[in-house]
């Protein structure tokens, strides 16, 4: 074989390799972005099923499991929080759910805890209860409908063009 038919495939080997690579890109970028829509809807959904539920109720709830941590804020105070495991009983029967304490709390102490009836006719206790906690529920995901969005557009766009490039060799 010549060194001039050499350099041709080299170049179409090389060619080949950068579409794979933007294929990959381009893949990894839809990814992104269809999480980005569930995370949205989904938060969407939660605060929807809140705001919409017929029966909201404070309850008495149980601790049935305690994880006290300790953070920082941004001047380096540092803060309790705890993450907690709770059960509780609404309509007379029994839920267990979970949430996050900013005080000190152990097993068995109760605490009094909003819970709202879904459609289902379940009460669970609420994730999202503002259009402001919506918003920054929906920071991350917005970031990801974004990058992924601009990975699936350049892997296109450049699997378009070395795929012309690629004819013409």
């Amino acid at each position: 074989m010549s060194k001039r038919a050499d350099r041709k495939n080299r170049k179409r080997e090389k060619i080949r390799e950068s579409i794979r690579n933007s294929v990959i890109a381009a893949v990894i970028g839809i990814v992104f972005l269809a999480l980005g829509i569930v995370g949205i809807v989904g938060n969407g959904r939660k605060y929807s099923a809140y705001r919409d539920s017929p029966d909201r109720q404070t309850v008495e709830a149980e601790i049935t499991y305690a994880e006290p941590k300790t953070r920082k804020d941004e001047t380096g105070k540092a803060y309790e929080v705890c993450d907690v495991k709770l059960q509780y009983t609404a309509d007379g029967r029994e839920y267990n759910g979970k949430t996050r304490l900013y005080h000190r709390a152990q097993k068995g102490d109760t605490e009094e805890i909003e819970v709202y009836r879904t459609a289902q006719g379940e009460y669970r206790i609420p994730v999202i209860t503002t259009r402001e906690e919506l918003l920054l529920h929906d920071v991350i995901p917005l970031i990801s409908v974004v990058v992924g969005a601009l990975l699936a557009v350049i892997g296109g766009v450049m699997i378009v063009s070395d795929t012309r490039e690629l004819r013409r060799l």
